[in-house]
């Protein structure tokens, strides 16, 4: 808990000291009805809003203090009443540990007696307006590109082809976007990069001077960035837009003169920031980014027709030898130098599964998981302990057969990268439902999807393992047996090197985000395990239809004044034929996946036509 939280939670106690002893609210000294609501405002967002952002689509928007007090959708009264717990259906939901809120994940792993106590008191406070953010002036797209261009100026020659930048632009004029979600979002990006990266080093993303923190630039060849996967996020970037046809003139002269700077090479050298977080931490650009890079020859092997997920063939097989990693052989020595752990369930399958550990060259390790389809013969470990299945596996008639797995492995830089495979260690998408799922709906659905749901789940590092179950199990006996016992180990040796690992991992994450998210004096002794996982929070609200975008938004999109514009060409023909006719009707809304989807051009470059741009 931070010094501030720390702060808040004894003011928040004595408050609620008072309270019983008084009958009603007495503050203590020094707390105020705005610290009272500071306080519940901070909890709210902590541990609610993931799940509670609208009204319409979530009962109510944990961050909106008129929704809270709003008559509730199926209660009788609304969900908080000042200054009545009893009445307040929002505490019976989470006045204790028992209650039903929240629901899963983190926030109710994490909501303890001062968030609970905060809320009461804010709620015997008689449930004060929450702090206002403060206003931001808005920033123009003539300002984001004429500081752009002064950055590339001043960027060496040799060095400017290697120069990309992203925006914030858009977040930043948007109200509804906090000053901590600009933060979230900036440490999101800074993860995103790194965790997409072969480089050694942690590369942060630096502020564009001028820019407020709007536009960040990074050099994509300190990150080991090929131009062909710079070239697959260009050719999936729905939001590229040319100034030609545009009415200000000093826009066109801009995007010439930076076009010019790059030699007219460069299809996009700037892109939008949470898209590139909640697009590239996911198939296919995550596996463009982070294994084609490396692993160049996967482009040019057979295309198999009846595996469209996995056009290259990419194995774990691949991965391994790029990594020194001989699991084979590993598993074959007389001594091995691999860890195993096998329990009947974990939490994301309802079966088996084993983990197991091989070191790396240098520093860090290869964890590989091995999950089953359902509880079946071949796939009890008691009986079958030393798959897989293997030519030259000494013990073929002990081998379990699995129906695939996740492999953790550190980047050279500490973080971690991914991989999900099928039974055959083939590389895909997306793990079967029936093998694995998340109930955390991380992808924004229960499915687990490479990349963005294994760094929501390993926010921390490795998961601390079940006891193994295998080690002494009396399935087999004689050699196998032996064979068991060298392979598997002793809960206290799996805790060891899991500690081990996750130190790496957190020096890294601490070197990554924590830049960007300690912004002030309080969160500076904050560890940093205590920070949401940026990534996934930020792709969440990305794509979760509870933000779907109204006129605002769009309007904040295509840097546009006023909303009543959006509003008023909604109206068109135009608007209604591309399926924008909801933004004429009050509160209206349209789906983020239809405003971005791309058959040559996007919605949104389509609808940006009709204000003078132009499609890139």
């Amino acid at each position: 808990m931070s010094r501030a939280t720390r702060t808040a939670a004894a003011c928040i106690a004595a408050c609620t000291i008072a309270a019983a002893g008084a009958g009603e609210l007495q503050p203590a000294a020094g707390c105020s009805p705005a610290a009272i609501a500071a306080e519940a405002k901070r909890v709210l967002a902590a541990s609610c809003s993931r799940c509670h952002m609208n009204a319409e689509a979530d009962s109510f928007d944990a961050r909106s203090h008129a929704s809270l007090l709003a008559q509730g959708e199926f209660q009788e009264g609304p969900y908080v009443v000042p200054g009545d717990l009893e009445a307040s259906v929002l505490w019976q939901y989470v006045k204790d540990k028992a209650a039903s809120m929240p629901k899963s994940g983190d926030e109710r792993e994490n909501f303890g007696d001062d968030d609970r106590a905060a809320i009461r008191a804010w709620i015997l406070a008689g449930a004060p307006e929450f702090p206002a953010e403060p206003a931001r002036k808005p920033s123009t797209l003539e300002t984001m590109l004429a500081r752009i261009q002064d950055y590339a100026i001043s960027v060496p020659a040799k060095d400017i082809h290697g120069i990309r930048y992203f925006t914030f632009t858009h977040l930043h004029n948007d109200s509804k976007v906090t000053a901590a979600d600009l933060r979230l979002t900036r440490a999101a990006l800074a993860k995103a990069l790194n965790s997409l990266s072969w480089s050694q080093e942690i590369v942060l993303p630096e502020e564009v001077p001028g820019t407020e923190g709007t536009v960040m630039a990074v050099d994509i060849a300190r990150l080991g960035w090929s131009r062909d996967a710079w070239n697959a996020i260009a050719r999936a970037y729905p939001y590229g837009l040319g100034y030609s046809n545009h009415d200000n003139e000093k826009l066109e002269d801009l995007d010439g003169r930076l076009r010019k700077l790059y030699h007219d090479r460069e299809p996009l050298i700037y892109l939008r920031a949470d898209w590139f977080i909640a697009r590239a931490t996911r198939p296919p650009l995550y596996h463009a980014i982070l294994y084609d890079t490396v692993l160049p020859e996967l482009r040019h092997r057979h295309h198999d027709p009846d595996r469209p997920e996995n056009p290259a063939h990419m194995t774990a097989a691949d991965l391994e030898t790029y990594l020194g990693v001989d699991v084979i052989a590993n598993l074959s020595a007389k001594k091995p130098p691999v860890m195993r752990a096998g329990f009947p369930s974990s939490g994301v399958s309802g079966h088996n599964r084993l983990i197991e550990r091989h070191p790396l060259r240098g520093q860090g390790a290869y964890w590989k998981s091995y999950d089953f389809l359902s509880s079946t013969w071949e796939a009890n470990l008691q009986q079958f302990p030393l798959g897989p299945r293997y030519e030259g596996n000494p013990f073929p008639k002990m081998a379990f057969k699995h129906d695939g797995g996740e492999i953790i492995f550190h980047l050279p830089n500490g973080l971690q990268g991914y991989l999900l495979v099928d039974g055959h260690d083939n590389r895909i998408d997306i793990g079967p439902i029936e093998v694995v799922s998340d109930p955390a709906n991380n992808s924004g659905t229960p499915q687990i999807v490479n990349g963005i749901s294994c760094i929501a789940c390993h926010k921390n590092g490795m998961r601390a393992s079940p006891a193994d179950r295998v080690r002494n199990g009396k399935g087999v006996y004689g050699e196998a047996r032996e064979r068991v016992r060298s392979l598997y180990s002793e809960k206290a040796a799996i805790d060891q090197a899991i500690a081990r690992d996750n130190r790496l991992f957190l020096d890294a994450l601490e070197r990554t985000i924590g830049p960007f998210l300690r912004g002030d004096e309080a969160s500076k002794t904050t560890p940093i395990t205590e920070f949401p996982e940026p990534v996934s929070e930020v792709a969440r609200r990305y794509y979760a239809a509870r933000d779907d975008l109204d006129a605002e938004t769009i309007a904040c999109e295509l840097f546009l004044d006023d909303p009543a514009l959006v509003v008023a060409a909604a109206r068109s023909d135009v608007f209604r034929q591309l399926g924008l006719g909801a933004l004429a009707v009050e509160g209206g809304k349209v789906k983020r996946g239809a405003w971005e989807s791309l058959r040559g051009t996007s919605q949104m470059q389509q609808a940006a036509r009709e204000f003078g741009y132009s499609p890139r």
